[in-house]
């Protein structure tokens, strides 16, 4: 079990302040969300609770402990990544299991693990089907497997569900919360969809700029209405259009792609090749020109009646 405190944690590129002072403390089998626009540092955040990022300033603390110095893989954590980085060359048992081998597992035990993984989230019968041969949320249980057989005390979810349609992102937000009531863990959410904030998490920490600007249970930061940044999940996003100020204009049909006729695409075509050859021979007699294909019925008229009737029989 994990206990997650961040004490006035700060990071630092360059002259770039990515986190500002961050202060959190998340109770042991909670489910945190970190929710924010673009940019605003809550993927740095997640990073530095993995080791993967050093802290500038400040401290990280598990159980009490200060991790600091600790390296990821001395920290007891699982981290799933939005780009699922599963193995292409590997089927699904290996791939779920390859942490385990890395460990040093018994082969029994790996086995148990892998099976129990896969019944608890519905892909045992794909653990001999390779990466390719998945859709992205059977892709996306196989990064969660590969995360829960190792039993870590803490999970951290960069963004798990954004590669995903609207249907299955709604399918994968409940069994990602079914997964945090049967594995009683504690879980470090990240987002940036507001609907998945407020129907996950037991707390949201709202983050802007790299500033904790709000912090508490979901009902609180929802009902919650101020000005700033404390007030984007208050509120939904207003779309402007029609009249008015700063208003943009929207237009009713798209615009009519031109298209050339047959007759017309014939016509440049000619016209390129004889400016083609001119070029490539100067000093050659001028090739007659191609007439405009509406200017060929007229000109094919007007030599008719230039020309000089013959005699009748």
């Amino acid at each position: 079990m994990a206990k997650v405190v961040l004490d006035g944690v700060v990071k630092r590129f360059g002259p770039v302040t990515a986190v500002h002072d961050l202060n959190i403390e998340i109770a042991d089998r909670e489910f945190v969300t970190l929710v924010g626009p673009s940019g605003c540092g809550k993927t740095t955040t997640l990073r530095m609770i993995a080791g993967l990022e050093k802290v500038s300033a400040g401290q990280i603390f598990f159980d009490d402990d200060p991790v600091g110095h600790l390296p990821a893989d001395h920290r007891d954590i699982a981290m799933v990544f939005q780009s699922y980085a599963l193995y292409p060359h590997m089927n699904v048992y290996d791939n779920i299991g390859f942490a385990l081998r890395m460990m040093r597992v018994p082969r029994p035990e790996i086995e148990r693990r892998v099976n129990w993984a896969a019944e608890m989230l519905g892909i045992a019968e794909l653990l001999q089907r390779k990466p390719r041969q998945l859709s992205g949320g059977q892709r996306q249980r196989v990064a969660l497997g590969r995360s829960v057989v190792r039993e870590p005390a803490c999970f951290l979810l960069d963004e798990p569900l954004s590669n995903l349609d609207a249907q299955l992102r709604v399918t994968m937000r409940g069994e990602l919360k079914r997964l945090h009531l049967e594995l009683r863990r504690t879980f470090i959410y990240v987002t940036h969809d507001q609907a998945e904030a407020l129907t996950m998490s037991d707390r949201i920490a709202v983050i802007s700029d790299g500033r904790l600007q709000q912090y508490g249970p979901p009902d609180e930061i929802y009902v919650l209405l101020g000005a700033g940044p404390r007030s984007a999940l208050a509120t939904p996003p207003r779309f402007r259009c029609g009249s008015g100020a700063g208003a943009k204009r929207v237009p009713r049909h798209p615009p009519r792609i031109h298209r050339r006729s047959r007759r017309r695409r014939r016509h440049c075509a000619a016209r390129r090749a004889v400016d083609h050859r001119a070029r490539l021979h100067p000093g050659t007699a001028r090739f007659r020109s191609v007439p405009h294909p509406r200017h060929r019925r007229s000109a094919s008229k007007s030599s008719r009646k230039s020309r000089s009737p013959g005699p009748r029989r």
